[in-house]
């Protein structure tokens, strides 16, 4: 009897350490998958540069030819290389406003680059920190006195308040200049500034676009 107890508890012991070890190593580790599966905390350790945000973004997603928008986010290495410059570093690890976000869905977009390359682009997509303080962010550094510009905002402050009377269009390309009154258009003007290191954007006058004054030369999105 004490034998065949202790057989019959060994067996029970043994199948619940095997159940723990198969569910310990079901759920740790990771690999390919959803966002949800293995974010961006998957891998703090990953190293973040514009260097290699840009390099990436533009294999995974392509240069834009004509216009930025669906999947190409840029123009080129220096129209990246500028915009990468006026945003937080971070780590791999940030779900904001930053590069080290920007660089992980870029690297994402190698296996579902509609879905990922508008997060990793300098508008983040919704996800790489809100549309608004992406927008903001990118504005007040980039469209300066020192870079050529005429400031469109007196402050971040005052560039929120006015993004928020912008809504984004959802069923519109993110970047539309003829998408008057909302964010799509005020994007469009701003990654033509910042396709130009001058400030003014390849046309001119860009930053002076994103002005809400609704003036002739000023406020091209005004309605």
């Amino acid at each position: 009897m004490k034998v065949s107890f202790l057989l019959r508890t060994g067996v029970r012991l043994g199948m619940t350490a095997w159940v723990l070890v198969g569910c310990s190593s079901s759920t740790s580790g990771g690999g390919a998958g959803s966002d949800a599966a293995a974010g961006p905390g998957s891998d703090a350790a990953v190293a973040v540069s514009c260097t290699t945000y840009c390099q990436t973004i533009l294999q995974n997603c392509g240069a834009a030819d004509g216009g930025v928008g669906g999947t190409p986010q840029y123009y080129d290495t220096t129209d990246c290389q500028n915009t990468c410059a006026s945003l937080p570093m971070g780590t791999y690890a940030d779900m904001g406003n930053t590069v080290g976000c920007r660089q992980y869905h870029a690297t994402l977009a190698a296996g579902d680059a509609v879905m990922h390359c508008p997060h990793a682009g300098a508008g983040g997509g919704g996800v790489c920190g809100s549309r608004c303080d992406d927008y903001c962010t990118l504005v007040m550094a980039h469209c300066t006195v020192g870079n050529g510009a005429d400031p469109p905002y007196g402050s971040q402050a005052d560039c929120l308040a006015a993004c928020n009377g912008y809504p984004y269009q959802a069923d519109a390309s993110d970047y539309d200049p003829n998408n008057i009154g909302s964010l799509n258009c005020l994007d469009y003007h701003l990654r033509e500034s910042l396709s130009d290191l001058s400030g003014q954007g390849i046309d001119g006058g860009h930053c002076d676009d994103l002005s809400i004054d609704g003036g002739t030369t000023r406020g091209a999105c005004h309605p």
